[in-house]
């Protein structure tokens, strides 16, 4: 019997040019970028510890805004050993949120690697299943970084809400689990103000982002 990841986490790609192939295909009754990936039974069946507790979250942990402010939070990883793929989701209230979309970060590939990314299925107050794996590599890679950008837009006023993070995975090269802990429960607290200066983020994502607020 086949055994699977969970739905739409892509934890390998062509792996030593063919030596060992990991199938990436797509789940029965998933929308469009949602992903699975199928390996040997021996690979799902056991977890991947890392000498360091390893640690996921949004970063920020917390941020002021000006409402109609677009904003991006950035999900990171601490201390994570033989990274190959990553899976997560978010929650929001879309009283306050507008969620845009989400961009792969560069952590997965500062050696070279290439990489595949699945955006997320969105729904109602959360989007769930975005997905980034390395292809072409067989080692995963080690360290702390900046894995994905969640965009977002301040919609109304209100002194806190927050972003949270659920459903996340981190996977090694052989498709083993990577236990890790959430930074601050996985959340991430927002205020919003009308009369907030505008808050200024470097550039993230696909293109160069320049904050700025809607009159």
């Amino acid at each position: 019997m086949k055994k699977y990841i969970r739905p739409s986490i892509v934890a390998a790609g062509l792996i030593c040019l063919g030596i060992l192939v990991f199938g990436i295909f797509r789940s029965p009754g998933r929308a469009a970028g949602g992903l699975a990936l199928e390996a040997a039974p021996a690979a799902v069946a056991s977890i991947h510890a890392s000498p360091q507790a390893t640690q996921m979250g949004l970063s920020p942990t917390s941020l002021t805004l000006r409402t109609g402010q677009t904003f991006y939070l950035a999900v990171i990883v601490n201390s994570v050993e033989d990274l190959y793929a990553w899976q997560c989701g978010a929650s929001f209230s879309e009283t306050y949120l507008e969620y845009l979309y989400t961009t792969p970060a560069q952590f997965l590939t500062l050696d070279g690697a290439g990489r595949y990314f699945a955006p997320p299925l969105v729904e109602s107050g959360r989007f769930k299943w975005a997905a980034t794996t390395r292809i072409l590599v067989q080692a995963g890679i080690t360290g702390s970084g900046e894995i994905a950008y969640f965009f977002f837009r301040a919609r109304k006023a209100t002194s806190s809400t927050s972003v949270t993070l659920y459903d996340c995975e981190l996977v090694d090269r052989n498709a083993r689990t990577i236990e890790r802990d959430l930074l601050n429960s996985g959340k991430s607290t927002v205020t919003v103000s009308d009369s907030a200066p505008v808050s200024e983020q470097p550039p993230a994502g696909w293109m160069a982002f320049l904050p700025y607020a809607i009159p």
